[in-house]
């Protein structure tokens, strides 16, 4: 079944948990876990914060017993390049908004409405029951007030906007060089407002994206979720 993915979650493999992780699962929920965000199915293991800080905290902990996050892997395109891709690989870190931060060939991600899931395995999760904390409803990821981009290197975590949006600022800011208004304080009031706008979108996500994993389209989304507390 699908784990519920709120505000920043860390998506733990559990079979990594099980061989790596100090006391297993059990040590992992009783220890590792410092909140009541905790939710397993059996597969993913997860927990979740409102601040980047905290997630860095938690993943540093997590690589601190064994488990391991990005590791490095090289390809002949990439040596050529001088390239050094990373890839998750014992955990990812997922955004509610954005789905997996990182470069990660092993987990799935959905959104319904303000909701926010992922899965491992190819079977769709269509009509299959929503793992979550026992405290959660759907009503609490539509309220969710998160902290998507502040304090990054305080957790020791870089955020990093898609590419293509990248791309699109790269634009607007060659034509707004080619073209300037020429009353310099209008300008100063578009950058302003532009600004503004930009950061209102909050379009951003933790970590390295990676540009070759697309988040699942729009057929392979839960059409029918069954939000359930993690059996005990």
């Amino acid at each position: 079944m699908p784990v519920v993915v709120i505000a920043i979650t860390v998506v733990v493999q559990c079979e990594a948990i099980e061989t790596t992780y100090p006391g297993g699962m059990k040590g992992f929920q009783e220890v590792a876990v410092p909140n009541n965000t905790f939710c397993t199915d059996g597969e993913l293991a997860c927990a979740s914060f409102m601040m980047p800080p905290d997630v860095g905290k938690f993943v540093e902990h997590l690589q601190e017993h064994g488990l391991r996050w990005l590791v490095p892997v090289e390809n002949e395109e990439d040596q050529e390049e001088g390239r050094v891709v990373k890839k998750a690989l014992d955990l990812v870190v997922v955004d509610q908004n954005n789905g997996p931060c990182n470069n990660c060939d092993w987990i799935h991600f959905g959104k319904q409405g303000s909701i926010s899931f992922c899965w491992i395995g190819d079977e769709s999760p269509e009509g299959r029951a929503l793992s979550a904390p026992e405290w959660w409803t759907p009503a609490k990821s539509e309220s969710m007030n998160f902290v998507p981009e502040k304090a990054v290197q305080a957790g020791g975590i870089e955020f990093r906007k898609h590419e293509e949006e990248e791309e699109e600022e790269s634009a607007e800011e060659s034509e707004s060089k080619l073209d300037a208004p020429e009353n310099e304080e209008a300008n100063g009031e578009e950058q302003t407002t532009a600004k503004k706008n930009n950061d209102d979108d909050g379009k951003v996500c933790l970590g390295t994206v990676a540009s070759a994993y697309g988040l699942i389209d729009e057929t392979s989304k839960i059409s029918d979720i069954d939000p359930r507390s993690t059996p005990g």
